[in-house]
């Protein structure tokens, strides 16, 4: 096109030097076979400017008439996706009620980052959205209400509640502690059992929250590995212990730990299919279930509660000391029945 615009300029001066020359040769007297040359000339090289114009006016027609499609065709699909999008209504976020429980700090720092981080929103209308998020009478919310709302006061708030709630150390030492409690509960109850899906989702949220706040497996695998192994049942670290000294693990933790974690997912699902596999139908379940109460209904009739011995009218006179003796043995024989189960 800008080529076509040059000689188009370049057309229009030999024009006007045509016509002057064309004078010039009628006042002087030119021969009459000279003209007709020169208006040949003239006419054919006009005739080819006018082809050239014609191809480059076809050629940009075709353009636009395709960028034009192209336009309509975007504009369609657009409408469409207009239409597709209304075709269902989402339904609106709530904002996350914060009470001031440092382990939910990381829930719901995620969610309300999005309007922190909006250059769109005021600050006066983010301290509301800000206070529209603590829950009522919590430590939270007192400490969001000691300051007045105003947009200067903002980001004062949002610091206070980082410094109160969202310290990275004081983060950390949260979900280590929550490594800390499953140990702590094997140990205080050795006898309790655990479901294996329930201990690997546990196992597996805090170590996720902990390699969001830069824990990782490089930098603390050396501590984190242990606090898992050991908050396993014991026939579950057998089972890991035959696995890994029957294959080529290296000592160094973080490959330790990442093996670890597949391992409990692995046993994870095989527990997933067995439970499927006995399930069956549902039919072997509801009669296990109706015969394990009736063998509990009958232990229970046969043994006998100290509460039933000391409120019989025949026993009034019993001393302290045998009251306290079939206190002791009904204590005794619970215990025995939950280790048997």
């Amino acid at each position: 096109k800008t080529r076509f615009e040059a000689l188009e300029n370049k057309f229009s001066e030999l024009s006007l030097i045509k016509e002057k020359t064309f004078t010039l040769m009628v006042l002087g007297d030119t021969a009459e076979e000279e003209l007709v040359h020169e208006i040949e000339v003239a006419d054919e090289y006009k005739a080819k400017f006018v082809r050239i114009e014609n191809k480059v006016t076809r050629l940009l027609g075709a353009n636009q008439s395709t960028a034009a499609n192209q336009t309509s065709a975007g504009i369609s699909m657009n409408a469409v996706g207009e239409r597709r999008q209304k075709t269902y209504k989402l339904s609106k976020i709530e904002l996350r009620k914060f009470n001031g429980d440092v382990k939910e700090w990381l829930q719901f720092w995620s969610q309300f980052k999005k309007i922190h981080e909006d250059i769109h929103i005021a600050n006066e209308n983010k301290f509301q959205y800000l206070i529209q998020a603590m829950a009522p009478k919590s430590r939270a919310y007192d400490l969001v209400q000691s300051f007045p709302p105003t947009g200067e006061n903002y980001d004062k708030v949002i610091l206070s509640l980082k410094n109160r709630f969202g310290r990275e150390e004081l983060q950390v030492e949260v979900y280590v502690r929550e490594m800390l409690k499953l140990v702590l509960h094997k140990a205080m109850k050795p006898n309790e059992k655990t479901q294996l899906s329930t201990l690997y989702d546990r196992i597996e949220s805090h170590l996720r929250a902990l390699e969001t706040l830069g824990v990782t497996t490089d930098k603390c695998a050396i501590m984190l590995f242990p606090l898992v192994e050991f908050s396993l049942p014991e026939d579950l670290l057998r089972a890991w212990q035959r696995s890994s000294s029957g294959s080529h693990i290296t000592d160094v933790p973080k490959d330790r730990l990442i093996l670890l974690i597949e391992f409990l997912r692995a046993e994870v699902e095989n527990e997933e299919r067995i439970s499927m596999a006995v399930r069956g139908f549902g039919l072997k379940s509801e009669n296990d279930k109706g015969k394990k109460s009736k063998v509990r209904a009958n232990n229970d009739k046969d043994i006998p509660s100290a509460a039933s011995l000391l409120t019989t009218g025949a026993n009034k006179n019993i001393t302290n000391t045998l009251k306290i003796y079939f206190v002791v043995l009904n204590i005794r024989v619970l215990i025995v029945r939950r280790h048997e189960e």
